[in-house]
């Protein structure tokens, strides 16, 4: 049975999960103001899943090693497994995920998955360190999907929340299939004063994915136009979700080492496209941060 566990400091209060060690909340200590989604499932059921060893589907939700078949499931399996608690302070936790037979039998490494959330003052850090324990090299993809919050969402146009990005003119998406596959389209989407408006139709063809370290600082402006949260990565793609739907209340943005398969991509795992390798006994160290506009 899964526990939650809980830092805090004098601006935030985050609420963690063992299973998946998936933050469950982001509260505002001054005045309860909830940053992260609440997991309605009319919407969507999750809040922020790590996703390990795979993010997005595999085609024909299959995948090979030295010409050797695995089947995995979309996003890996981290996210519903549990993870164990190993080191928390006041305002830093770590949590830790290690391989065994279930896992094994279908992802072939031995391995040890570390996930730590620190506060500093209105800064959450988000830290992943990965820990190759086989005699063999090892490939893997890990992302974050957290989904923030966004308050008071109104049918009218002029009250939408935008997101804003750290580039020039537009930017530019793979289109995924209705299979959940990256296909060769680039959809170009222009920017007004590097701003997106998140409305009713901007996730109709599923995610915006965007490739190639476009951008490094993403931030959801307000409908009164201020600063609200601010992601920043250093990740080669970067997703960006919400359901099809009107009014949706949250939107998600995903910092992905990795992505889906291309459509009808039949080629070995360390082939794929954005995948990652560690070499024997060797250790991964990576992440992204959150500030939050208190």
């Amino acid at each position: 049975m899964s526990s939650i566990y809980r830092i805090s400091n004098n601006y935030l209060y985050v609420e963690i999960d063992t299973l998946g060690a998936e933050m469950k909340k982001i509260k505002n200590v001054k005045n309860n103001k909830e940053y992260l989604w609440n997991g309605d499932k009319r919407y969507w059921g999750r809040h922020s899943p790590i996703l390990f060893p795979f993010i997005g589907r595999v085609y024909n939700g299959k995948y090979r090693i030295n010409k050797k078949e695995f089947h995995m499931i979309p996003h890996g399996f981290a996210r519903d497994m549990e993870f164990s608690l190993i080191e928390q302070k006041e305002n830093e936790i770590w949590f830790e995920l290690k391989s065994d037979e279930k896992t094994f039998s279908v992802y072939p490494y031995e391995f040890l998955l570390k996930a730590g959330y620190r506060l500093e003052n209105n800064n959450l850090i988000v830290m992943w360190n990965i820990e190759n324990l086989s005699d063999v090299e090892m490939q893997f993809s890990i992302g974050g999907h957290p989904a923030f919050y966004l308050p008071k969402v109104k049918e009218d146009e002029k009250k939408r929340y935008f997101i804003q990005f750290d580039t020039k003119d537009c930017i530019k998406s793979t289109q995924i299939t209705t299979l959940g596959l990256a296909s060769n389209r680039i959809i170009e989407y222009p920017l007004t004063e590097h701003k997106l408006k998140i409305d009713d139709r901007l996730f109709d063809q599923d995610a915006l994915v965007l490739e190639d370290y476009q951008v490094s600082e993403v931030t959801i402006i307000d409908p009164d136009g201020n600063p609200y949260i601010s992601v920043n990565v250093n990740c080669p793609v970067l997703g960006l979700w919400a359901p099809k739907g009107k009014n949706v209340p949250f939107v998600c943005i995903e910092p992905w080492y990795g992505r889906c398969d291309e459509e009808y991509y039949t080629g070995e795992l360390k082939d794929r496209k954005w995948e990652n390798t560690i070499n024997s006994h060797e250790i991964w160290k990576d992440g992204y941060s959150v500030k939050f506009f208190i």
